[in-house]
């Protein structure tokens, strides 16, 4: 595991100004990040985007995630590490900008909140949007 990655990408998923789009997996997902010994890759560094699988050890930590660890203070194994050796600071984990959640649970609720769909109640345009339910 590397920790090249120094700021959330574009998709992150822990990224607050990204739509959501895990759906139910976010609370699976949530529940074993809260594990400090799991960690989570940035999906550009896995192989998903070129098709082609990249060696674990060649793959880096996600920076979304490790943002969102330390505003709760709950750096996993990895980060506690990386941390002491100064692979990673203080100053990349403290940065405001791509806004990050605050916590796990603020991650999981948006992700498993339902989309809005442009939908009129009567049919007409110009009508509100309902929640999907």
């Amino acid at each position: 595991m590397k920790f090249e990655i120094k700021s959330p990408c574009e998709f992150c998923p822990f990224r607050s100004d990204v739509a959501p789009f895990l759906d139910r997996r976010a609370g699976e997902l949530a529940r074993q990040l809260s594990d400090d010994r799991f960690w989570f890759a940035c999906h550009m560094t896995t192989g998903v985007e070129s098709g082609r699988r990249v060696r674990q050890a060649d793959q880096s930590h996600c920076a979304g995630l490790m943002r969102v660890l330390w505003r709760e203070r709950r750096q996993n194994i990895a980060m506690r590490l990386a941390l002491f050796t100064g692979t990673i600071t203080i100053a990349d984990l403290e940065r405001k900008r791509p806004p990050c959640f605050k916590s796990l649970d603020e991650f999981r609720r948006h992700h498993e909140r339902k989309k809005i769909v442009r939908k009129s109640q009567t049919g007409r345009a110009g009508d509100r949007d309902r929640r999907t339910r």
